[in-house]
């Protein structure tokens, strides 16, 4: 016999699973916690919850695996999303936040256990719940097993576990529907063109309306020991760069290891002025990097802790003031998710905040981003540790501008689960950018090709998106040569490169000629940026006006007068 309490168990139960996806009790809310397990580490229901009423405490751990449970009724080939809530109680002795890394076990085909780390978050800080997780495809003809576990290496460490899921990814298959439509209604807007004369002078008058800049973004990493260069290889890969695109990134001339490999012998002359020639030919900067770990003098690591902060300053000094007024964005610590050298070296746990800080200071216009990686990419194990750690820099009032995602892809990219990782970055409300982009798939050029258009196609129509630059685009100046957009010491078009050019200057670019008729209007749509209108009679170019074109429209009044030209 079936009793009503009985009947309300068997109802929670299933309400528990549906609330966690394929794991159960998940908020534990339930009373049920068979299907938890603490590997020699104890774990007990507590009235600390991040949402409802309750959630787990994990102390007295003897190892790094602490709380873990059962994956169910997955199948091949399975897109999920794995989040968890966490909250530290303590931290190790004179340490102001820990690492918390998510782990996937799987039983594959041939029995044996498999263990991926998916997710990791360095700057777990004490007492504040962290959404950690990330998206994982069980793509593997398997046995029906897999196990969540989360992971902190400190054993010390005591915590607070809430609202762990594991649900279906969303379905995003229509990505590129989403992006055509965003194109269409928000990349472009409307252009009313009117003539200011009396309506007898439209006769045989022509309109030619030409974009000569994107409000969107397109550029790339652009070497600046080549771009002041005369010699035959080096004048093609200019001739390139400006007819492609319309920003430049840095590249490595002005890394700290690159411009001061000797403490106080500083080499900056050469790059800025190939810098304020790039400025001169319309081009838009970006500054790559303040610091990072990466390309780090190795004066710098023998410093003491007041000797370094002294360097920190004198290094803004050298870069940030010369270039003030003259760069649009700076990369601040760059790949911060991947390392806390600087936190370390300084003590300072808040130096991130402290380097936006001083580098608005130093310059208030320039747009301050993070720039890191694997984000975008499999696995994108840093996707929620950099919704966390920009939200920290906000709340701790750095003027943080926005993400960078370096995006270097290979196969498998699976373009509607990047749409997804894009949606979760835009919850930040932060603007984004693609910053590093790159791909090979050791394949068809044709092909790879094709993925580089869709890849485009998806940060192009992305509501989020404010520009796409490539980490390089010729062969010979590539960290990934066979990624390039042209080869050779010709620097020579190539599909890749072929599909650039075709959606950046054509799919996407404005170029209509309109008749103006009797005492009638031009309306039309073009992609948001720059442009220059041409009057004409026939043949003859009378006047030109040029208007930038923006998300609220324009209206241009022409007139049918000659113009000398000088």
């Amino acid at each position: 016999m079936i009793t009503l309490c009985s009947l309300l168990s068997v109802v929670c139960c299933l309400l528990q699973v549906t609330r966690g996806g394929y794991i159960s009790n998940g908020d534990f809310e339930g009373s049920y916690m068979d299907t938890w397990q603490c590997n020699k580490c104890t774990m007990a229901r507590v009235k600390q919850p991040h949402n409802g009423q309750y959630s787990v405490m994990v102390s007295s751990r003897q190892n790094a695996d602490g709380i873990a449970t059962g994956v169910n009724g997955l199948l091949a080939s399975k897109r999920v999303v794995i989040k968890a809530f966490i909250k530290f109680l303590n931290l190790p002795t004179d340490k102001h936040y820990d690492m918390v890394s998510v782990m996937i076990e799987t039983i594959r085909k041939d029995g044996k256990h498999y263990y991926d780390t998916i997710a990791n978050d360095r700057y777990i800080r004490l007492n504040e719940w962290v959404e950690i997780g990330a998206d994982y495809h069980f793509h593997w003809e398997a046995k029906s097993y897999a196990r969540v576990y989360l992971k902190i290496a400190d054993t010390s460490v005591n915590y607070l576990v809430d609202d762990v899921s594991v649900v279906d990814l969303p379905n995003n298959s229509n990505w590129q529907a989403l992006a055509d439509d965003y194109i269409e209604k928000h990349r472009k807007s409307d252009i009313t063109i009117s003539l200011e004369d009396h309506p007898s002078a439209a006769k045989d008058l022509t309109v030619r309306v030409e974009q000569i800049r994107h409000e969107f973004a397109f550029g790339s990493a652009f070497s600046l020991g080549r771009s002041m260069s005369t010699d035959y290889e080096n004048t093609e890969y200019q001739k390139r760069f400006y007819d492609l695109f319309e920003w430049a990134v840095t590249e490595d001339s002005i890394k700290w290891g690159s411009c001061e490999k000797t403490q106080g012998d500083v080499h900056l002359t050469s790059p800025f002025k190939a810098i304020d020639n790039l400025i001169s030919r319309g081009i838009k900067i970006r500054a790559h990097n303040l610091f990072s770990k990466g390309r780090l003098p190795g004066w710098v690591k023998t410093l003491t802790k007041d000797e370094l902060m002294k360097a920190f300053q004198k290094r803004i000094q050298d870069v940030v003031v010369p270039l003030k007024g003259k760069v649009e964005h700076w990369d601040i610590n760059n790949e911060n998710l991947h390392a806390d050298t600087f936190e370390r070296m300084s003590g300072d746990p808040n130096i991130t905040v402290w380097m936006f800080e001083q580098a608005h200071k130093a310059d208030p216009n320039a747009k301050l981003f993070l720039n890191d990686q694997d984000i975008i990419k499999n696995p994108p194990e840093a996707l929620f540790a950099l919704k966390h750690q920009s939200s920290f820099l906000q709340s701790a009032g750095a003027p943080l501008y926005g993400l960078g995602i370096q995006s270097h892809l290979w196969d498998p990219s699976h373009l509607p689960t990047m749409r997804y990782r894009l949606d979760e970055l835009a919850k930040t409300g932060l603007p984004l950018w693609i910053t590093e982009l790159d791909y090979y798939n050791y394949g068809d050029p044709v092909k790879m090709a094709n993925k580089y258009g869709q890849f485009l196609r998806l940060y192009f129509g992305h509501p989020a998106v404010e520009g796409v630059l490539v980490w390089g685009f010729w062969d010979k100046q590539h960290w990934r040569p066979h990624a390039a957009l042209f080869n050779g010491h010709d620097v020579t078009i190539n599909p890749s490169g072929q599909m650039f050019q075709d959606l950046i200057h054509k799919e996407w670019q404005t170029s209509e000629s309109h008749s103006l008729s009797v005492g009638g209007n031009v309306h039309m749509r073009g992609f948001n940026g720059d442009y220059k209108i041409s009057v004409l009679r026939g043949n003859t170019v009378l006047n030109t006006h040029n208007f930038t074109l923006s998300k609220n429209g324009a209206s241009v009044k022409v007139s049918s007068h000659r113009k000398c030209f000088r």
